[in-house]
């Protein structure tokens, strides 16, 4: 009587390969597609980080448009050599092209932490939609009358990062919103990945002005 044959088969052997190949590249395809869930999640949160950093930096210079420790004194004097007078916001002088649309604002105050000369501020925060840079200019001559377009589009640039831009970044000045006449300025910034246009955030913000003129 003939002995059974040991071991399996060829065609058992071939199976079983074959069906080691399915799982391990169902293994594969879930390692990758959680890998690619972890970018995505990381630069998602980088691109919230940047957004939100630029956006608190705009937000808190606009909120101190106009500020300095003597305004009430020194605007109720009237004085030809009164630091505070030349602090306060304008809306007619302090936003490019127009208070509705604009993609320039300067902000103007006072810096008691600054070292001595330098306490009053002047920052131009401008947007080249054309490029999506973002700049701004610095300077400390609150007295100067030299008018906002020219100051536009000069400075240092805010973002050195290559792999977000910003998109669009406007400032748009709001209504009265109260009996006091106080209004605000709405900052909308929308920002995205470069090597990846779905990645995107889109940001709204309205900033109260605590100090402005009439014009």
């Amino acid at each position: 009587m003939l002995k059974a044959a040991l071991g399996f088969s060829l065609l058992e052997i071939l199976v079983a390969m074959a069906s080691g190949l399915v799982v391990l590249a169902t293994v594969l395809s879930l390692f990758i597609s959680l890998l690619s869930t972890a970018n995505t999640t990381l630069q998602l949160s980088r691109l919230n980080q940047e957004v939100q950093s630029i956006s608190d930096l705009l937000s808190r210079d606009i909120q101190r448009a106009g500020y300095h420790p003597a305004a009430v004194t020194e605007v109720a004097l009237n004085s030809v050599a009164s630091t505070a007078k030349h602090l306060v916001f304008s809306p007619s002088e302090d936003l490019y092209p127009a208070a509705n649309a604009a993609h320039c604002i300067r902000v103007k105050f006072w810096d008691a932490d600054a070292p001595s000369g330098e306490q009053a501020v002047v920052r131009v925060y401008h947007f080249q939609a054309s490029t999506g840079v973002l700049r701004v200019h610095r300077h400390h001559d609150v007295q100067s009358v030299e008018p906002l377009n020219l100051l536009c589009g000069s400075g240092n640039q805010l973002i050195s990062s290559k792999e977000i831009r910003v998109q669009q970044l406007s400032f748009r000045l709001t209504p009265n919103s109260s009996a006091q006449g106080a209004r605000s300025i709405e900052l909308v910034m929308h920002a995205a990945y470069v090597a990846r246009p779905d990645l995107a955030q889109t940001l709204h913000k309205q900033v109260l002005l605590r100090n402005q003129g009439g014009g």
